[in-house]
């Protein structure tokens, strides 16, 4: 039973795919030109209140990450992923990785981009963007914010931003899973 459950995991790291950093950038801009045209202004720190008050715009605010990102493109990896891992939502590694760190930053910041004001843009990649978890559990049902922070560590580890040692700590053991 043992050998098939890293079996497994060594399979998933062989053929595991993710967000790219690619997609996550093209998201960010997009979000950037609508926060534009919405006329969030750039003085504007914090969430942006067009959006949080009743999206005073044209289109959802997720509009941009559906776009570029589907979700269930990713299930069946997705599924094994979190049947080897137990990450509970932004539970971090001990081992800090700068590049993981600014991965996940920036995928969150992706994802939840129109709900921030416009200053977002300079901070974009930095550290100076924290997650603000109360406001993303908000928006998530507990269940599906647990696939996004898994999905968000699968994909960092699928592109080389992280890496898969550094999970290690919340790896389901064989006779767990």
């Amino acid at each position: 039973m043992y050998w098939q459950h890293d079996n497994k995991l060594e399979l998933l790291k062989k053929a595991c795919t993710g967000v790219g950093i690619d997609k996550l950038e093209l998201i960010f801009q997009e979000n950037c030109e609508k926060k534009q045209m919405m006329g969030v202004a750039s003085n504007c720190t914090g969430w942006n209140p067009l959006v949080i008050d009743g999206f005073n715009y044209i289109g959802h605010p997720f509009d941009s990450w559906k776009k570029y990102v589907d979700e269930r493109k990713y299930d069946a990896h997705l599924h094994e992923f979190m049947q080897q891992y137990d990450i509970a939502p932004f539970e971090k590694s001990n081992i800090y990785r700068l590049s993981q760190d600014i991965f996940v930053i920036k995928f969150f910041t992706a994802k939840y981009g129109m709900f921030t004001c416009f200053d977002a843009k300079k901070k974009w990649g930095s550290t100076m963007v924290p997650i603000d978890t109360g406001f993303i559990e908000r928006w998530e049902h507990p269940r599906q914010l647990k696939r996004t922070w898994n999905l968000c560590h699968m994909s960092a580890c699928a592109t080389g931003q992280g890496t898969w040692e550094d999970l290690e700590q919340f790896r389901i053991p064989y006779n767990k899973s």
